[in-house]
């Protein structure tokens, strides 16, 4: 079962090559969603199976950018979503 789930990225994520690397990780983990930049950081919204969500936000913490020492992910909100079709 799908899952989806909206995580908010706060401290010195914006020009550093994060949204990039979570991008990349969520391509390579066939992911859907969104990332965008807010006024506090960077919003992702994914969508998929909960490992492999679980997987991409680990991935994302501990990822080779500059940002790593000056950020804080929260997840905001997780709901199941059933997969269609």
């Amino acid at each position: 079962m799908n899952v989806r789930r909206h995580i908010e990225v706060s401290g010195i994520v914006q020009g550093v090559g994060f949204r990039p690397h979570v991008y990349r990780l969520a391509r390579e983990r066939a992911l859907a969603g969104e990332i965008s930049n807010t006024p506090s950081g960077v919003t992702i919204e994914v969508q998929g199976p909960q490992e492999t969500i679980d997987d991409l936000t680990v991935m994302a913490k501990s990822g080779r950018t500059k940002c790593k020492p000056y950020m804080e992910m929260i997840l905001i909100e997780f709901a199941k979503k059933h997969k269609h079709g």
